[in-house]
């Protein structure tokens, strides 16, 4: 036994379930919706270069310091 679909948009459901102030659940939705539509820039996969400055950048690796490999 499923619950019943109700008639609201996504954006009234978040109004009603965000508080009392409507001019305060108004904002929060807005903000909500404009976070959930921004997409993250993907590099150019095809372009080495770019691609392996993502990789560098995403995994911390500019912000550590550099320890160089001695020879054995």
């Amino acid at each position: 036994m499923g619950l019943p679909d109700l008639p609201f948009s996504n954006d009234e459901t978040m109004i009603l379930v965000t508080g009392y102030s409507i001019p305060l659940r108004a904002a929060a939705v807005r903000r909500w919706r404009e976070l959930e539509e921004a997409k993250p820039a993907l590099p150019n996969f095809s372009d080495e270069v770019a691609a392996a400055r993502a990789w560098v950048d995403e995994a911390g690796w500019a912000e550590r310091p550099h320890v160089p490999l001695s020879c054995a």
